[in-house]
């Protein structure tokens, strides 16, 4: 029987995390004779059994199923993959309960408010086409190619955490970045031009001027790697659900247009 394996596990990259991660496995249920026959075990116990394995470790299994492993549906968790979700989270101040899961900034309280809307409309420029991206790629990249195509950027300001009143806690920022694939240290070189951005080091027009040149070093410094998590990996059955979801969003919308419309003739 053949699994997919849906965990929290870290990436390959040392200090960065993951809310969710996709693995699969063969496994085997051994036979207590020769010639014995067991029924595989089902899915929810194998991740009983690796969630008692990884106690302790800083690993989670989320969900176990049983996939395809031969046939037009085969699975696979890497090549299967059609997207890819990462989130990096910033905060302007500082907190020792964030230290490893967000990249401090350690700003003082009279400039901790980044221009959030200049980074977004920064990154902008980046999303939606095929572009060269060597002017944010990591220097023991081993992609054949720098071109990459970015489905989408987002910088958002974050509810404050009640658990933090201190001033010098700041704010949280999240930078969501979504894209077939990525470049080695892609998602953080971007974070670290858009965080200029936000404090003023840099115009957001120099984000296409970076882009432009293809060279990594004319731009700002990489992002830390601890405040990068991979958010999400997404797959054919994903992305057709995100396609329904929003056709029935736009026929809820249609739906109620037409009833505004229908009651102002009325009127």
């Amino acid at each position: 029987m053949y699994y997919s394996l849906i965990t929290s596990i870290q990436t390959n990259h040392t200090g960065v995390h993951a809310l969710h991660n996709v693995l699969h496995v063969d496994l085997l249920r051994r036979a207590r004779q020769d010639g014995e026959v067991l029924e595989p075990h089902a899915p929810e116990t194998v991740c009983r059994a690796l969630n008692a394995l990884l106690r302790g470790s800083g690993v989670q299994i989320l969900d176990c199923q049983a996939v395809p492993r031969e046939g037009d549906k085969q699975f696979h968790a890497r090549y299967g993959a059609k997207e890819r979700k990462y989130v990096y989270r910033l905060l302007t101040g500082r907190s020792v309960f964030e230290a490893e899961r967000a990249w401090c900034l350690d700003l003082r309280p009279s400039q901790q408010k980044l221009n959030v809307e200049a980074m977004h409309a920064a990154a902008q420029v980046l999303v939606g086409k095929k572009y060269d991206f060597s002017s944010f790629r990591g220097k023991d990249c081993q992609a054949r190619s720098p071109v990459k195509m970015i489905r989408s950027i987002e910088v958002v300001n974050v509810r404050p955490d009640l658990a933090h009143p201190s001033q010098s806690y700041g704010e949280m920022l999240h930078v969501h970045v979504r894209a077939k694939s990525f470049l080695y240290h892609m998602v953080r070189n971007i974070v670290g031009a858009v965080t200029a951005v936000g404090m003023g080091r840099l115009p957001p027009a120099a984000m296409r001027d970076i882009l432009e040149a293809r060279d990594r070093s004319v731009a700002p410094p990489m992002a830390p790697a601890h405040g990068l998590f991979l958010e999400r990996v997404l797959y054919v059955e994903d992305l057709w659900k995100e396609e329904e979801a929003r056709e029935e969003e736009w026929t809820k919308g249609a739906g109620a247009d037409r009833n505004l419309k229908s009651g102002e003739k009325g009127g």
